[in-house]
């Protein structure tokens, strides 16, 4: 019988201190530490600006409804300022036709009363204009 060679199986000692030491683990850490904050403070970042986009198309939703008030308002005031100065118009009128009345020959009231009028006529269109919307 012959006899087979052995195989002497060497151990490698593998030290792993050589390669692996206790600064070099904690820089490791550190390192994934930072990475890890960093990627959260932009996550961060981005929510707290995504919130903020939202705050200000809300307050820019409550300021279109309260300049549309104010608009509202506005006409509404126009529309009251000339029904009054029409009711103004309206007692000239009723003074100069009673003027007229009492002196038929008189062209100068004649002339006051057309062009009163016609003012009336003109402040009955802004005020149609005025309800149905228009400035």
């Amino acid at each position: 019988m012959t006899s087979r060679p052995k195989t002497v199986v060497k151990k490698v000692k593998f030290d792993w201190r050589k390669y692996f030491n206790f600064q070099g683990a904690v820089a490791v850490v550190v390192t994934l530490s930072a990475l890890v904050g960093s990627v959260l403070s932009v996550n961060a970042y981005f929510v707290k600006d995504r919130e903020f986009k939202v705050y200000v198309e809300a307050i820019d939703k409550k300021f279109s409804v309260i300049d549309k008030r104010i608009a509202q308002g506005d006409t509404n005031l126009l529309i009251h300022q000339t029904e009054q100065s029409q009711s103004y118009v309206q007692e000239k009128i009723w003074k100069v036709q009673d003027r007229v009345e009492q002196k038929p020959s008189d062209t100068a009231a004649k002339q006051q009363l057309r062009e009163l009028e016609t003012e009336k006529q003109k402040l009955d269109m802004r005020i149609m204009d005025l309800k149905e919307g228009k400035k």
